[in-house]
């Protein structure tokens, strides 16, 4: 079959007679226009063509009602070409169904030009050979009529008679442009005609061309008479005359000029200076008609001469055609594409449609416009397009060209474009694909629009927006009617609500109560007076928990000045009063601190006389003696005594210490044994050990002192038994760390942790464990300086204490000391026993103001051999040293006196008598006494209270040592 069809396409003598009609290749021309009008219309298809076929390609000669892009090809490719059937088999090919039809199913004709039945009529010239088809096309199936087929065939014919005509036109007969074959008609019907006759109007009864051209002629609706102007006889008008001009075909006949006569008054004049009534040649023309009935209508026409031998007009063919909804229409559409465009040119949007196969690309005028082109120099195609496009966005513009074409996602991007002059705009487009039936894309229809200050708008109010989301307060705007208009990321934290849940909702849903401004009338008020409101408000999150906020509400007011809204800025205020409430117990603490300080210098003076004169008396008396008994028992009291004051200087971090390197894990271990002794059996012991564990730097009794006061602290608290766990592990604490309240500074930390799941406590007990003297025990059973020994111990240490407990799901003591990377000190050689040898009549110079630790120091000085010169307190001492010249190998001062302090006083015996020994002695710890005091040689401590042998031997130790500050 293919092999026949080639040949059949291919045949030598075929192709010469085709090329002897010379129309392969030629222009569109009128009167094979007008022959596919009418066959479209007679016949009642959608399409009609003319088509001449070589061997290689399916060339259009004339076409009516093909959809883009083949309504402007004049070529089909043969793939889609079903004419090349009719060439093979001579006869017309008619299909009903294309899509079931043997030889056109799978055609591709079917799918992009919708050719679903089809007719093709072959045109057959005088040597026999079928050079082209007259095409008829249907988008539907369709069963073809005998009475249908049979006015194809004379169709045919009177294209076959124009198409031979075309190549004796080709060899130099003059060249005719008429309409329908009206110059057929007229040259073979009208030869030598008796004119039409009123009541003689109906065509005759006539066969051949001349009656299929009759029966068609009064079937159109184009306005067709034919005039003799030798006789100025009408020889045909047919019946759309009649409609056209609202006058009788008979009027016509028997005036040949009433046609011009109804022309307008205003075009009449134009009509006959164009020769129109006898015209010297074909002539087109639109002039306005005024019907009888006084009506307007627009008219398309054209005059056709007919000449004789002696190129003499022998007939004037007019036709005419009514295009009143045509002018109308195309005015209604001019005026709507003016205020298209006038709305695209404002709104800066214009439209654009890309032909898929061809790649022709329609721009807009405002396309133009927007990308600064001018159509009369650059041609709109999708290369040009990209060419437009920033180079940094090019890419994404053609990916989502290329997803839309997929079908992946519809064409909407925003993209930049560069104008010629350099300047860059941002674009927004919008598209979408058209595609025929089996799926594949044809066209693209889209609009684009400039965006670009939107876009910097949407950018500014982006950025500000993003500003906002990164500032730590929660941030909302309401309208004046209280509806979420704006909701930042913080307020998104601080309340629970995502934006996408509020937007738009009533303010009042989210912060309900008085915390709203629109319930509160304080606030409503102050708003809208136009004046902002600041407080502390009791907040509530979307779980239902309260906080406490500190929040600003202020009015938000547009250009012109009227409150358009309300927004709110609101601070979390729960770290700062959680802070506030760690300062006030820590100020609390700090107070009693000092004032258990105070108490236990006070109370030392005091323990300091009694010890050391009942030890006097002591060494003494004889063994038997029979008070020796009470004085020993005043010593133990006093003993007793001694050690409530040292908790109370411990709490008060005025204890004397000494810090070591420590591993708290040793010690932990070392101290196993005695705590599980002290636990008892029925609380079960665990301990949790970091082997990677940092050392501190502490005091390893105070230490100990913690673990054991923390045990006993956890094992009260669960008298039916328990669980103990002691843990250590390294920590790093940074300054946004919620631990960073409890420890002097950042840093790495180790933590000691003693847990336990007895009692717990409330937050109230909790704020106050630390507190001396309280207690939660019953009476007797406690002191209440456990545990403000071992918050003493941890501050005096560098550390930090925090405490985590609930009622009846225990609690949990963690203990941060800081971590340190030094070795051990080596240890110091312990002290001689005894007090030290005997003085040999050393000058001491005494200042202590009170009178009993003054008098007893002098007394065991005295009685160890030395001189000691008394003074009442540091302004005492000084007078004596610079009205006396007499040397002095001691000065003996308390820290803390009236008038001038022992610091002081050690000053200012360097500068007069340099090299002078100094002893302080304090009821503080050295580290707190001596913290303005610069450590040197020759300068001594001693803590109260002590005992006669330690005070003698420290004098020795610093009278035997390098001398004091100033020695040379």
């Amino acid at each position: 079959m293919a092999g026949d069809l080639a040949r059949a396409l291919g045949d030598p003598g075929r192709l010469a007679a085709l090329r002897r009609t010379g129309l392969l290749d030629s222009p569109l021309e009128e009167s094979f226009d007008r022959i596919t009008r009418v066959v479209r219309e007679v016949i009642g298809v959608p399409v009609a063509l003319i088509s001449l076929l070589d061997d290689r390609r399916h060339f259009i000669k004339s076409q009516i009602g093909l959809r883009d892009p083949w309504a402007t090809r004049r070529e089909l490719p043969l793939s889609h070409s079903y004419s090349r059937y009719a060439i093979e088999a001579g006869r017309p090919f008619v299909v009903v169904d294309a899509r079931e039809h043997p030889l056109t199913r799978g055609n591709p004709a079917v799918e992009d030009l919708d050719a679903i039945a089809y007719v093709g009529t072959p045109l057959v010239v005088s040597s026999g050979h079928v050079v082209g088809t007259l095409c008829v096309v249907d988008t539907k199936p369709r069963e073809w009529t005998e009475a249908e087929l049979a006015l194809l065939r004379e169709f045919a014919g009177i294209v076959t008679a124009e198409v031979e005509r075309g190549g004796r036109r080709g060899e130099g007969r003059d060249r005719l442009e008429v309409g329908v074959g009206v110059k057929d008609f007229v040259e073979e019907t009208t030869g030598e005609r008796a004119p039409v006759r009123p009541g003689d109007l109906e065509p005759r009864v006539m066969g051949g061309v001349e009656g299929t051209i009759l029966r068609i002629a009064d079937r159109i609706h184009e306005a067709v008479w034919i005039w003799d102007p030798r006789s100025g006889a009408i020889e045909y008008v047919n019946r759309a005359y009649e409609e056209i001009w609202g006058q009788s075909r008979e009027l016509l006949c028997a005036d040949p000029g009433v046609w011009l006569a109804a022309v307008h008054p205003e075009d009449r004049g134009r009509i006959l200076s164009l020769g129109l009534r006898i015209p010297k040649e074909d002539v087109d023309t639109e002039f306005r008609l005024v019907r009888p009935c006084g009506g307007i209508r627009w008219v398309r026409s054209r005059a056709i001469v007919i000449r004789d031998e002696r190129r003499e007009p022998v007939r004037i063919a007019r036709i005419a055609l009514d295009i009143t909804e045509w002018k109308r229409t195309s005015e209604s559409l001019r005026r709507a594409e003016a205020r298209l465009t006038d709305a695209q040119r404002i709104a800066r949007l214009g439209n654009w449609q890309w032909e898929i196969a061809t790649g022709e690309l329609f721009w807009s005028e405002e396309v133009y416009r927007m990308f600064g082109l001018d159509p009369a120099v650059h041609q709109a195609s999708y290369e040009a397009f990209l060419g437009c496009v920033h180079p940094v966005d090019r890419p994404a513009v053609e990916e989502a060209v290329a997803a839309a074409l997929r079908g992946e996602r519809a064409y909407s991007i925003d993209h930049r474009i560069v104008l010629p002059t350099g300047e860059v705009r941002t674009v927004h487009e919008e598209g979408e694909v058209h595609r025929n039936r089996a799926g594949q894309p044809v066209r693209m229809i889209g609009t684009v629009q400039e965006i670009t200050e939107r876009r910097r708008a949407e950018d500014r109010v982006r950025f500000q927006a993003m500003l906002l989301d990164q500032v730590g307060e929660a941030v909302v705007a309401t309208d004046p009617t209280g509806a979420i208009t704006y909701w930042n990321r913080f307020a998104e934290r601080l309340f629970g609500w995502r934006g996408d849940e509020v937007l738009g909702r009533a303010v009042v849903e989210i912060i309900p109560n008085e915390s709203c401004p629109h319930q509160n009338p304080r606030i409503r008020e102050l708003i809208e007076s136009g004046e902002s409101w600041t407080g502390e408000l009791v907040l509530t999150r979307r779980d239902g928990s309260e906080f406490p906020g500190i929040v600003t509400y202020s009015p938000i007011r547009d250009g012109a000045g009227p409150i358009v809204g309300v927004v709110g800025i609101c601070a979390d205020l729960t770290d700062q009063k959680r802070l506030e409430e760690q300062l006030r117990q820590t100020q609390k603490m700090e107070a009693i601190g000092q004032l258990a300080g105070g108490l236990a210098h006070d109370f030392n003076n005091v323990l300091t006389a009694i010890a050391g004169h009942a030890e006097l008396l002591l060494a003494d008396l004889a063994p038997t003696h029979p008070i020796r008994g009470d004085l020993e028992e005043i010593l133990q009291a006093a003993n007793r005594a001694t050690s409530l004051a040292r908790q109370l200087l411990t709490f008060s971090r005025r204890q004397v210490v000494s810090p070591t390197i420590l591993d708290l894990n040793a010690v932990v271990v070392e101290m196993e044994r005695m705590l599980r002794r002290l636990l008892g059996e029925d609380i079960e012991f665990t301990m949790e050990l970091d082997g990677a564990l940092g050392q501190v730097r502490a005091d390893r009794g105070q230490i100990e002192q913690v673990l054991l006061n923390l045990s006993v602290n956890a094992r009260d608290a669960m008298p039916g038994g328990g669980r103990l766990r002691i843990a250590t592990r390294n920590e790093m604490i940074t300054g946004a760390d919620a631990r960073a309240q409890l420890v002097p500074a950042p840093g790495e930390y180790v933590a000691l942790e003693v847990s336990d799941n007895g009692c717990g406590m409330d937050a109230e007990v909790a704020s106050r464990i630390f507190e001396p003297f309280f207690t939660t025990k019953e009476q007797g059973r406690g002191t209440g300086l456990g545990l403000s020994m071992v918050y003493g111990i941890v501050k005096q240490s560098g550390g930090g204490i925090e405490v985590a407990s609930e009622p009846g799901r225990g609690t949990t003591l963690r203990v941060y000391l800081p971590r340190v990377t030094a070795q051990a000190a080596p240890s110091a050689p312990a002290s001689p026993p005894g007090g030290g040898r005997a003085g040999d009549g050393e000058v001491v110079l005494l200042a202590e103001d009170d009178v009993a630790v003054r008098g007893l120091i002098r007394r065991i000085l005295v009685n160890k051999g030395y001189r000691v010169i008394e003074t009442e307190g540091g302004l005492d001492a000084l007078d004596y040293i610079e009205g006396s010249s007499e040397p002095i190998d001691l000065v003996i001062t308390d820290v803390v006196m009236p008038g001038i302090a022992g610091p002081e006083l050690a000053s200012r015996v360097a500068a007069g008598r340099p090299g002078t020994r100094v002893l302080f002695i304090s009821g503080y710890a050295e580290e707190t006494a001596l913290a303005e005091v610069e450590p040197r040689a020759g300068i001594g401590f001693l803590e109260k209270p002590f005992d006669p042998d330690a005070l003698t031997r420290k004098v020795r130790e610093l009278l035997d040592g390098p001398a004091g500050p100033g020695a040379t």
